[in-house]
């Protein structure tokens, strides 16, 4: 059911992807990657408050879950909440330091 989910994500059919994956986190509330897969039709449909919970519910089961990470920092940066972005950057530059999209996005919001 994830895997098709996010295909329906990938297709731009949101809707079916959230109910898709409503249904999977009613029979497991513990899948974090599904809470991130949400949350970003969440985001694509700019639900941003879903969305927000659905990446910080992701976090909240394993804190180094590197898309949730992602995906919120680029949230809060998007919506001009760039110092909530910034521990998140930080967490995603300390488990991959060479990643040049965190490096450039820690400039951005460590910059005047």
């Amino acid at each position: 059911m994830g895997r098709l989910a996010v295909a329906h994500i990938a297709a731009g059919r949101l809707e079916e992807a959230v109910s898709l994956l409503n249904r999977l986190l009613a029979a497991n509330p513990k899948l974090g990657e599904a809470y991130t897969n949400r949350g970003f039709a969440f985001l694509l449909q700019q639900r941003f408050a879903e969305a927000e919970a659905d990446f910080l519910a992701a976090l909240a089961l394993n804190p180094d879950a590197e898309q949730a990470l992602a995906n919120l920092a680029s949230l809060y940066y998007n919506t001009g909440r760039k110092a909530d972005a910034l521990p998140y950057v930080q967490r995603l530059r300390a488990l991959d330091p060479e990643n040049e999209d965190y490096r450039m996005l820690e400039g951005l919001l460590t910059s005047r």
